[in-house]
This record gives structure tokens, C-alpha cells and sequence, in this order.
């Protein structure tokens, strides 16, 4: 059954009042950070891939193994940043909330923005700045899907959760595209790589005062104690009264489970929960799989592929700044459109697992064939491989399977969340 269709049943058997315009808009705005992450994605492939990016840090005269060491600290360490991020929030927004959380986080991913956009070719302030919106940025694939994981109904809270995903594939298409639009009006001044960094600013500012607007969500405030606030802010995404059935009976299950929850944490330290984990095994069992599931969904090169698909792009024969930003921008599209696509229509309808199975054959065979043909055209110019028909046509090969691969990490370890 696919999601549209399990939510169409499920909205059959619920109060009209509970789907909302206020409830969507909401989950909108927390939904909408998730842009943070596929923007400086889809930024920094671009940028690393600029000469005068390369020029105004001083890195222009590295050689190719230098840059590449190089780049790869500039894209990766925002990821260490991110890792930090994740792991703070969780302690901080059980004390301040969710709605106060995100917005001091905001305001870190901005000043990380601030200083990248501005960081007058050094190189040190870059890798600074970078940290600091990593921080932000991984505060922001944690606290949305908390926050609408606590204000939407359960018939379709999947649908709404799908939104922060979108909101993150769609950064990616803003980040490749701003780049390749800005190129092509500013190529060759620090415009160029200056304006698309300081553009980030702009949807973390729509989010950030759009929280403003939005309430603490109710699970929060009933943990807090403060339950007639808790049952007003339900009521009040519900559209439906105090004395409602259906907001009586989703009332009673939170505090049940809020209940049940505190017991089991109380006088509880972090080494007891740990083992509570690792030595039950259905604990153990779930967070391995998990573990490994999203870890081999790094692995599988997915997010290498978008934060240096320009370079990528370069050595599978696409000649110029400007077209190299281009096939990365149809690049994020096709992804994007993909991720909606088959969340919605296709991974329900043929099951997680073959899903899961599809996906990871076609990401094999896609890197198995990009791989042999870098290896068989190492060190060939893009002037070369469009000079020679076969080596051309296995060029547009190259980039097809590149394509196929965003399409089949979409069916296979998209699949897993």
C-alpha cells in the first residue's frame, strides 16, 4: 500500500478538523531548516570546484593531490561541525524546548554563514566558520523531525515527516543552481562564490522568524508539567475542543507514554541506559541494524557524489565551469524529484526490502561502470575524450550511470528511514 493511499484510509477514520492549514504550515516552517543541509551540500561542490574561489585562498598553486586533501577538509569538516550539532541538541532541547532550541541554533548556522561569506581568503577562518554552521546544521536534522514527530496526527505523520526531506533534497537543487546562475552573470569576480555562501542566510531567516509563529508542541510542555498549556496547544493544532474524544484519547496516550518513559529513565544514568541498550537483544538488535543502515547508506556514496559531482562531473569529460554546474544542477533535480516520487508512490507499494535490494544492485553497477571508465580514461583531457567517438560515447555513458545512481539511492537506502 503506498503512502498516499495509507493516508487516504487513515484520514477516512479521523476528524476533518485535525488536517489543517494551520498544522501544515507549521510543520512547513520546521520542515523548511532541512534546506540547510542540501544548500551547503550542493555550495561547497560548487564552490571547491571555482578558480577563483581556489585563487582568493591561496590554494590555485597546490598541485591536484594537495587540492584534493585540501577540498576535502573544506567539505568534510562542516560534517564534524554537524556531528556536534546533533549531539547537543538532544540534551539542550530537553531543557529549553524545541521552538527556543532551533532558534539559538539558527542563529550559530547564520554566524557560521557570515563568517564563510566573509572570511577574506583565510583559509583558517573558512574551516572555523565551516564548523560553526555544521553545528547549525546538524541541530537541524534532529529538532524538526522531533517537533513534527510531536504535532502530527498519527494518520499522517509520515506525510507530513516526508516535507523536511523534500525541504533537504530541494537546498541541494537551490545550492547548485544559485551557482550556476551567479556563474554565469559573475564568473571570475569573488562575487561569484561570495553571493551564493551569503545566500544561505535567506531561508535559515524565514525559518528562524517563522518559529516565532509556531508553538512549543504539547509533549514538551506536558513533560515540563504544564499540562492545561499542553491540552490548549493540541486543541489548538487539532482545531477540535478540550472535550473532544479524539483529543481526550491522543491527551490520555501522551501522558501514558510520557509516564512510562520517565519511569524507565528515572535515576537512570547515561552508563545504565547503554546497557539497558546493548544487553537486551531486541534493544541491541535495533540499533544495529539501524547503525548500519544509515552508515552504509554514507558509504554508498550518495553525498560524495553531490558535494563534489562538479569535479566528478569534470573528470567524466563535461568541459567549463558553467556546464560542469549545469549537469550537478540536473543532477540535484533528478534526485529531488526521485526522493518525492518513489517515497510517495513506490517503496510502500513494492516493500522496504526489495525496495532496499534494487536500489543498492543499481548503485553497485552504476560505480562498478563509472569506475572502470575513469581507470581506462586516467588522465585524459575533456578536449580528448569528445575528440575520440568511443571514448565520447562512454563519456555520456558515464554521466547516465551517474544520473541512474541518485535514482537508485532514492529506491534502495532512502527506503530505510
Amino acid at each position: 500500500m503506498s503512502l498516499i493511499r495509507a493516508t487516504t484510509d487513515a484520514v477516512k477514520n479521523s476528524p476533518r478538523e485535525i488536517f489543517n492549514w494551520y498544522l501544515l504550515s507549521c510543520t512547513w516552517i520546521w520542515s523548511f531548516s532541512g534546506v540547510a543541509k542540501g544548500f551547503d551540500e550542493g555550495n561547497i561542490a560548487s564552490l571547491v570546484s571555482m578558480e577563483v574561489f581556489k585563487e582568493r585562498f591561496g590554494v590555485d598553486h597546490q598541485s591536484d593531490s594537495e587540492y584534493s586533501n585540501t577540498k576535502g577538509w573544506i567539505v568534510a569538516i562542516a560534517t564534524a561541525g554537524a556531528v556536534v550539532g546533533c549531539l547537543s541538541c538532544v540534551k539542550i532541547t530537553e531543557k529549553l524546548g524545541r521552538r527556543l532550541t532551533l532558534q539559538i541554533f539558527t542563529v550559530v548556522y547564520i554566524a557560521g554563514i557570515l563568517g564563510q561569506t566573509f572570511s577574506a581568503g583565510n583559509l583558517a577562518a573558512l574551516y572555523i566558520s565551516r564548523i560553526i554552521a555544521g553545528v547549525g546544521i546538524g541541530a537541524t536534522t534532529v529538532l524538526p523531525a522531533v517537533y513534527i514527530s510531536e504535532i502530527a496526527p498519527r494518520s499522517i505523520r509520515g506525510l507530513l515527516t516526508l516535507q523536511y526531506t523534500c525541504c533537504q533534497q530541494l537546498g541541494v537543487v537551490f545550492g547548485f543552481f544559485f551557482n550556476y546562475g551567479i556563474t554565469r552573470h559573475y564568473a571570475g569576480s569573488q562575487v561569484q562564490w561570495q553571493l551564493p555562501t551569503g545566500l544561505q542566510i535567506a531561508p535559515a531567516i524565514i525559518w528562524g522568524l517563522g518559529t516565532f509563529f509556531t508553538p512549543e508542541s504539547s509533549r514538551f510542555l506536558l513533560s515540563e508539567g504544564r499540562q492545561s498549556d499542553a491540552l490548549k496547544v493540541l486543541c489548538q493544532f487539532r482545531r477540535l475542543p478540550e472535550d473532544h474524544p479524539y483529543v481526550q484519547e491522543e491527551f490520555r496516550v501522551m501522558e501514558a507514554q510520557l509516564e512510562q518513559e520517565m519511569e524507565t529513565e528515572a535515576g537512570a544514568s547515561v552508563v545504565d541506559l547503554v546497557k539497558e541498550t546493548w544487553s537486551n537483544m531486541a534493544n541491541r538488535r535495533r540499533f544495529i541494524l539501524m547503525f548500519l543502515a544509515h552508515l552504509f547508506s554514507q558509504w554508498s556514496g550518495a553525498n560524495a557524489i553531490t558535494q563534489y559531482s562538479p569535479t566528478i562531473f569534470g573528470y567524466l569529460g563535461i568541459e567549463g565551469e558553467e556546464g560542469r554546474l549545469l549537469a550537478t544542477g540536473v543532477y540535484a533535480v533528478l534526485k529531488f524529484v526521485s526522493v518525492l516520487i518513489f517515497s510517495v508512490f513506490v517503496i510502500d507499494f513494492i516493500g522496504r526490502r526489495r525496495s532496499l535490494l534494487t536500489g543498492i544492485s543499481l548503485q553497485i553497477t552504476t560505480l562498478l561502470f563509472v569506475g572502470i571508465y575513469l581507470k581506462v580514461t586516467n588522465g585524459r583531457s575533456a578536449d580528448e575524450i569528445a575528440a575520440n567517438p568511443a571514448a565520447r560515447r562512454a563519456s555520456e555513458a558515464s554521466i547516465a550511470a551517474i544520473y541512474l545512481h541518485a535514482i537508485a539511492w532514492s529506491i534502495g537506502w532512502f527506503s530505510i528511514p
